[in-house]
């Protein structure tokens, strides 16, 4: 069974330099926007972009979605349901 996940991150400024944290849903699925997680704890970041990421085979494959959260939320559960028909 190959791996049909599909992930959400932002690409973020961090005192270490950019780095891709996950984003965060809220119980009711949606995401909240500019929320992300940062070593263990949700932080607003308003900069930076989002970006799908899934694997395909054993690469690892990152396509940017842009910078609103609800468009980014849209773009994955697409990339998610085409990779279910495959």
């Amino acid at each position: 069974m190959a791996n049909r996940t599909v992930h959400l991150s932002k690409l973020i400024q961090t005192p270490k330099g950019p780095r891709y944290c996950p984003a965060v849903m809220a119980a009711n699925g949606r995401v909240r926007p500019d929320v992300v997680i940062v070593s263990g704890q949700e932080e607003r970041h308003s900069e930076g972009a989002y970006y799908i990421s899934w694997y395909e085979g054993k690469k690892l494959v990152r396509k940017s979605v842009g910078k609103d959260a609800q468009d980014a939320a849209f773009q994955r559960s697409r990339k998610q349901a085409t990779r279910r028909q495959n």
